[in-house]
Formats: C-alpha cells, sequence, structure tokens
C-alpha cells in the first residue's frame, strides 16, 4: 500500500528514507516535503477518467485494524485508557532504500535522537515493521541505548552502550514511551528496502 501510494504521487526522497505521513498529507519528493493530498486532488481535478482512490477499502480498515490493536497494546503495557488514546499525527510509512545516499542532514537516519525532540508532542512511539530484517535487508535495526547522551560519534562502534537490538520482523510491534528515557537510532540499512508503519 505504502509503495504504490509513493509511486501514485511521484514521491520519494533523493536521498535517504522515504516518509508517507497520513496525518498530514506530507510526503518526500525529491529534497522537500510535498503535500500528498493537493497532488491527488489535482489529479482528480484534471484527469478524473484515470484517477483512483489513495487507497482501497480493504486497506483503509487494514490500518484502522492496526490502529486499533497498538492502541490496545499500548494499554495492556501501559495502562492507558483505550478510550482517552488518540493516534495522532504523524502517522507515517517509511521506507529506506539501501542504494539511496544521503543527501541532506535530514536524510542521514541512523543518527541518535529522542522522539520527543524530533518530532513535537510525542508521548509514545509505535513501529510495526513491514519487511522482514535479514530476508528484504540488511543492516537497519532499531538500537536503543544505555545512556541519553545523543552525541552518536561513536555508537556504531560502541557496543557497550548499546542496550536492545531490534530486528525487524514482519509484523512485530515496537510500543516505547517518547522521552529521552528512549534515546535511539535505526542502522543504515546496507541492502535491500526496509519498510515500517
Amino acid at each position: 500500500m505504502a509503495t504504490r501510494l509513493i509511486r501514485k504521487c511521484g514521491g520519494g526522497g533523493s536521498g535517504g528514507p522515504t516518509i508517507v505521513d497520513l496525518a498530514t498529507g506530507a510526503i518526500t519528493y525529491k529534497d522537500k516535503f510535498v503535500n500528498i493530498y493537493a497532488i491527488l486532488q489535482h489529479m482528480k481535478d484534471t484527469n478524473p477518467d484515470t484517477y483512483k482512490s489513495i487507497w482501497t477499502s480493504a486497506e483503509y480498515q487494514l490500518l484502522l485494524f492496526t490502529i486499533k490493536k497498538i492502541k490496545h497494546v499500548i494499554h495492556q503495557n501501559f495502562q492507558v485508557d483505550e478510550e482517552s488514546l488518540h493516534l495522532a499525527q504523524p502517522l507515517f510509512f517509511s521506507f529506506i532504500e539501501s542504494d539511496k545516499k544521503p543527501l541532506s542532514l535530514n536524510d542521514q537516519y541512523w543518527h541518535k535522537h529522542v522522539d520527543t525532540i524530533a518530532y513535537g508532542s510525542f508521548h509514545y512511539t509505535s513501529l510495526i515493521y513491514l519487511s522482514d530484517y535479514g530476508t528484504d535487508f540488511e543492516g537497519g535495526r532499531f538500537v536503543f541505548y544505555n545512556d541519553n547522551n545523543l552525541d552518536d560519534s561513536h555508537s556504531s562502534t560502541d557496543s557497550t552502550n548499546k542496550t536492545l537490538i531490534i530486528e525487524p520482523v514482519k509484523g512485530r510491534l515496537n510500543i516505547f514511551t517518547s522521552g529521552g528515557e528512549n534515546v535511539h537510532s535505526v542502522e543504515k540499512v546496507t541492502k535491500g528496502s526496509r519498510y515500517a508503519i
């Protein structure tokens, strides 16, 4: 679904990851973000015969089901009431291709970071992996660190600072609080393509 959406709108970053944010309509396009909903509306207005819905009914139902499951897991593990939990922006698909070289600092997804700093008002972060480590791609593992130091000049060589390394598996859900207690990064994807939502 994500790759079809990216192709349909001509999206894709020039370097590093491609991101489609379903909440805001932002999609990476070359070296910037553009509004996917504006592009789709223009396609519909200029060529209604070839325009198709952004996704099928089954894909939309799958997205709603996935959001419901994420809320349930957050409730079970963090005792947050499901009815008061609203998943908000960004709600994005990420697509990292090993053959795309970074062209800007934002393309360098492998740096250590904290989600509340990087994205604003996050309280919890959840990731669902849509491809398999070791089969669909190499590298790209998710890494939590022992300390809250964002200096990652030695993070790729210092294995003693790595608290937990998660190997993405299709369907695996990774949920964590988004503050400074969970400094993390993604290893460079060295082969293939890594997908997550």
